[in-house]
């Protein structure tokens, strides 16, 4: 399960990327459809860092 994520979330949203699972292997997606840009603020950096550090001890 993917860990929950207010900034993950805004990334998602804002169509700049996804983490899916499937068939348990985990999946950095594209959204975009057109050029994006999300400014990331040191929480914002921080919240992430704790997602991906989340989902590498699950590899």
């Amino acid at each position: 399960m993917i860990p929950s994520s207010k900034t993950l979330e805004l990334i998602k949203q804002e169509r700049v990327f996804g983490i899916e699972e499937h068939e348990g292997k985990l999946y950095l997606v594209e959204k975009c459809d057109e050029y994006f840009a999300v400014v990331l603020t040191k929480e914002m950096c921080e919240d992430l860092a704790e997602v991906f550090k989340s989902l590498a001890q699950k590899l």
